[in-house]
Formats: structure tokens, sequence, C-alpha cells
């Protein structure tokens, strides 16, 4: 887990890049990217780092962490981007299966649809305490099969490009 927000914020102002975002723009996504999972701070470093699957109330406790992020953090930040709606959403998908508020399609906005995608791609591509990191078709299974349902069809290609073509490094080895 040490280094995902970088990765992510690195990861999405690429997504920005070639789906044509301002400078601007990719700043915020960038901004985002490394602030997203602010809200972990007020998770207990045991549950974080624990082996092994979580129980039910401890995966109740990580869902809470957009909201913390989001209500005690960012809410009243003033950035000339939606940092706090990022952080809020990112665990949100375009068919309502997400959290914390289950936004569906035009809900979601394009900078939530991103970094969300992009999210999902680094944390399955990096080692975790509970697992091992899944390899690059795995990754790319995953994110092609539920592309258009959970995830915005547009970025997913943009992601697989970035994927197939090494554009972005993940952890050494997680991608092979």
């Amino acid at each position: 887990m040490q280094g995902h927000e970088e990765r992510v914020a690195e990861i999405s102002r690429e997504v920005g890049v070639r789906m044509g975002l301002d400078k601007d723009e990719q700043l915020g996504l960038y901004l985002g990217g490394l602030l997203h999972d602010i809200g972990k701070v007020a998770i207990p470093e045991t549950i974080l780092t624990k082996p092994g699957d979580l129980d039910e109330i401890e995966w109740e406790m990580i869902k809470t962490h957009p909201v913390v992020g989001y209500n005690k953090i960012l809410k009243d930040a003033d950035f000339p981007w939606p940092v706090a709606e990022m952080t809020l959403h990112h665990h949100e998908r375009l068919d309502g299966s997400g959290y914390p508020d289950g936004l569906v399609g035009d809900e979601l906005s394009l900078e939530v649809r991103m970094l969300g995608s992009v999210d999902v791609v680094e944390a399955m591509s990096t080692r975790r305490p509970y697992r091992k990191p899944k390899i690059k078709q795995e990754v790319l299974d995953e994110i092609g099969k539920r592309k258009g349902t959970r995830y915005d069809p547009e970025v997913v290609e943009v992601l697989v490009e970035i994927i197939e073509t090494a554009k972005v490094e993940f952890d050494k080895g997680a991608m092979d």
C-alpha cells in the first residue's frame, strides 16, 4: 500500500492527458489522486495492514474512509477542482454498486469516474497484506469485464492502452 496514492495520482494524470483534459484539470486529478484516501488516517493501522480477510466490522470501518476524508478534512477546503468530491466518491461505480452513496451513471463526475477506475487498477496491481498482486492479464480481464457497467468505457479504453504500452510503471513484477 506504500506509494498507492502517488501511483494513483500519476496514473490519473496520465489518463487525463490522454483524454484531452487541460493542464489545470490534470493537476486537479493529480491532487485528487494524492488525497483520495486521506480518510484512512482515522482507520487503525492494524486493520489497514491486517494479513488475511477482514471481518464484517473491519470492512465497515474501511468503508468509512471516503466520508471521513470528505467530512472531517476536505469538505471546506478551497480547491479550484472537485478534490473533496473525488475523495468522497472514488469507490462509487456506474451501476450504483459502490459506496458511500450508491451513485449511478451521470451522477458521477468525469473526475470521479477516472479516479475510481485508476484506484481499482492500481490496487489490483500491487501487493496487499492480504493478497498478492494480480498479473497484467487479470487486471485487463477485470476492467474489460466491467467496462460500461462499473467503469466508464472511455476511461477503461485509456487504462488498457496505458497498461499495454507500459507507459505507467506499476510495482516491479506486478504487471508481468
